[in-house]
């Protein structure tokens, strides 16, 4: 009896939520080299495939560089109520984002493109029922915006993982 006690408690933290406020999960502009918070704020509640499952979402406008060569990183921080969820709204998002890896259990697709003129990245990722969204915009080459976006990616699944979510498998 007691191993099947045991066994079901490994199995339950073996695949813990992040249960708190996405907004906990963006990093200070210092923490991903940028220069400031542009702005701030709640995420409206997502539409069709996104809306299902979704428990709350913070969004953050970062900013550096100069004002005549700015670079700005939007980055959407969204909770769901299970992995499930999670990679359903992450497969449903961002339909250019044709380049897909798995990254240290993550799933993460991407596209590099251009966009009135300035390089544009985006990137979506997903662990456990966390998603991610991030672009990347402005005057910088797009092999450091693709950098930038894996960071911010990185920097919020890193803090669900630290506060109690399991970590990522594929």
């Amino acid at each position: 009896m007691i191993g099947a006690a045991a066994a079901a408690a490994t199995l339950a933290a073996a695949t813990a939520l992040y249960t708190g406020s996405a907004q906990k999960l963006l990093p200070p502009a210092k923490e991903a080299a940028y220069k400031t918070v542009v702005a701030s704020l709640k995420q409206k509640a997502p539409t069709g495939t996104a809306a299902h499952g979704f428990r709350n979402g913070w969004a953050v406008l970062y900013e550096k560089g100069t004002k005549a060569a700015p670079v700005e990183a939007a980055v959407i921080v969204s909770v769901y109520s299970s992995k499930a969820t999670a990679t359903a709204a992450w497969t449903a998002s961002c339909a250019s984002c044709k380049t897909h890896i798995a990254a240290r259990g993550m799933q993460v697709k991407f596209v590099v493109g251009t966009e009135n003129g300035k390089e544009v990245v985006q990137n979506r990722a997903t662990c456990g029922n966390v998603l991610v969204a991030v672009t990347v915009e402005g005057s910088e080459a797009s092999s450091k915006m693709s950098t930038d976006g894996g960071l911010f990616a990185g920097l919020a699944i890193g803090r669900a993982v630290a506060l109690g979510m399991s970590g990522c498998t594929v």
